[in-house]
């Protein structure tokens, strides 16, 4: 794992002082949107990274001036001399690329243009001066020289801050994890909000759920399509046909705005943009597409049809009581399925959220090994990712993690308690556990699952645990071998399970992840190196997915596992393509 460094407008440009605006005078916004958009996608193709980067950089500057091209070549190797290994020559990153068509959108300008070597070259160093304008917001989130060393939450101030602006754009989308959700979420609301239901799929002129995946559907497959031999290999149009649903792709749309200013936010809402200047759709964000597969149903059903109460003083409470019901459904048919081919014939006893006192929503023990799971279906709140502040982000995390408001115990706390039941008599279901706990002891392995990629975090797989060490008694470490705390997405349980992987791979991964963060700390109290407190501070997710998670060419040894796990979802396609009445 090593942090990134890119040079910006004031690294490669020292002598000259310019600003946004000029800089892009002669570009029509369209044009940039669609470059953009273009280079983007180009960062999810199926090759090395650095193939990519060396591809990307030779695009944009294959037809400046010579004295342009050395100028730049040549800041290039000042800057790596400063930055050393931090900088490898990769200018283009998803991030940057999507800040600049937010700040097209928000400034649109239509500027006829005849394609000319001399645009691109300003395009080049528009595009580094939204690098360094990032790159500063970040920075605005956090006084570096007020950081008091001595106050225990100055790492976190650290992990948070300055990380959680950028975060978003770190996560990238599954598409079998988003169909998973999705196609449980429709096929619960449809028996349970089958009119809101019909009046939303009506909205797009669809008649069943099945219609609304095949449309995410279609335009996940025109953002996979790849040329191997083309200069832009993955840049998608999509062209409308008879088999297009305008409709609902028109709904996915964002507009240039002239009043409002476009955040992020709203382009995790509408990913898709109309080209006028080429008459066509394209994506502007393959990974922000996918999410909206489940996300998009899930928040427009209860927003923009009848569940949404016309009283305000009621619609808090109503979407509260929406979205237990399907956090309760998601454990159900997505937790439970994904342990149990998890579990596979190893396992000794697998137990799932009974309703009983202190029971968890997974328990999986394999000999004296007791995986312990507490489910968090939580959607981390935009407001805190747009405006970090860190009081405010340690109260959520308190409140969905370790006690709310009403001092009802949460996450932490509920692990505590099953451990505490273990010591003391053992879980009914698991009899033999407590004989296994007397005569030699037990290994426990406590796991919180999330579904938002947010509670990836750096730090705060750090924090919780802290607290939750400090809440276990004394007592119950004498027979009982507690490892640290993880957090961990159920996307990466899933991506165990479609590569066949069972509970001793699990322990491998935690066991890892415990030693890579740790080692990684006792280094960083020598070194005050990034790349330590980066690794140090690291979430499971972000260690898995760099080592370990699904890679391209995968999935068709998983077909088998996946049908396995829609059968024991409960999912019938046949049932959501059937039109609602």
């Amino acid at each position: 794992m090593r942090s990134s460094t890119i040079p910006g407008f004031r690294e490669i440009f020292p002598s000259e002082e310019a600003n946004y605006t000029d800089l892009v005078r002669g570009l029509g916004s369209d044009t940039i949107i669609n470059l953009c958009a273009a280079l983007n996608s180009e960062l999810t193709c199926p090759e090395p990274w650095k193939e990519t980067q060396t591809r990307l950089n030779y695009i944009v500057i294959r037809r400046f001036t010579d004295a342009q091209r050395s100028h730049i070549l040549r800041a290039f190797d000042l800057y790596k001399e400063k930055a050393g290994s931090g900088f490898q020559g990769a200018i283009f990153f998803r991030r940057y690329l999507v800040f600049m068509m937010l700040r097209e959108l928000n400034n649109y300008r239509i500027v006829e243009t005849r394609d000319q070597p001399h645009h691109e070259f300003a395009f080049f160093r528009a595009y580094l001066k939204i690098i360094d304008e990032v790159n500063d917001g970040d920075h605005g989130d956090i006084d570096f020289r007020s950081l008091d060393k001595t106050d225990p939450s100055w790492t976190l101030r650290l992990c948070w801050l300055p990380i959680l602006r950028q975060f978003d754009l770190n996560e990238k989308g599954n598409m079998i994890f988003e169909m998973l959700k999705a196609a449980c979420f429709l096929d619960f609301a449809a028996k349970n909000f089958r009119e809101p239901l019909r009046d939303y799929l009506l909205s797009f002129g669809l008649s069943s759920p099945g219609q609304l995946m095949d449309s995410y559907n279609a335009i996940y497959k025109a953002t996979e399509l790849y040329d191997p031999n083309a200069m832009l290999r993955k840049y998608t149009l999509i062209t409308v046909d008879s088999a297009t649903n305008v409709l609902h792709l028109d709904a996915q749309r964002i507009s240039p705005q002239t009043k409002e200013k476009l955040r992020f936010s709203d382009l995790k809402k509408r990913p898709v943009f109309f080209s006028s200047q080429r008459q066509k759709y394209l994506v502007l964000d393959n990974y922000l597409a996918q999410r909206k597969v489940f996300r998009g149903p899930y928040f427009e059903l209860f927003h923009q049809t009848s569940l949404k109460p016309q009283d305000k003083a009621l619609q808090n409470e109503a979407y509260i009581r929406y979205s237990q019901q399907v956090a309760d459904v998601l454990e159900k048919r997505c937790l439970k399925p994904i342990l149990t081919l998890l579990a596979q014939e190893q396992c000794d006893v697998l137990h799932f959220d009974d309703g009983s006192e202190s029971v968890p929503d997974g328990y999986l023990r394999v000999g004296r090994k007791i995986f312990l799971f507490e489910y968090k279906a939580y959607f981390f709140p935009e407001k805190l990712a747009q405006k970090p502040n860190f009081d405010d982000l340690k109260t959520y995390f308190d409140r969905g993690f370790i006690a709310n408001e009403k001092g009802k115990e949460k996450g932490i706390h509920q692990l505590r308690k099953q451990i505490a039941l273990l010591y003391k008599s053992g879980f009914t279901f698991d009899p033999d556990a407590k004989t296994l706990l007397d005569n030699g002891g037990l290994t426990i392995y406590p796991v919180i699952t999330y579904n938002d990629f947010y509670f990836g975090l750096n730090g705060l797989n750090t924090y919780l645990n802290d607290a939750f060490v400090r809440s276990l008694p004394k007592s119950s470490t004498d027979k009982l071998k507690i490892t640290p705390l993880v957090l961990m997405n159920l996307e990466s349980l899933l991506d165990m399970v479609l590569t066949g992987q069972g509970p001793d791979h699990t322990e491998q991964h935690i066991l890892q992840y415990l030693t890579m963060t740790s080692q990684a700390q006792e280094r960083l109290r020598f070194t005050g190196n990034s790349d330590d407190f980066l690794l140090a501070y690291a979430g499971f997710d972000e260690l898995y997915n760099w080592q370990f998670a699904l890679r391209p060419g995968d999935l068709e040894k998983a077909q088998e596992v996946l049908d396995q796990l829609i059968t024991l979802a409960g999912i019938s396609f046949d049932d959501l393509e059937r039109p609602l009445q």
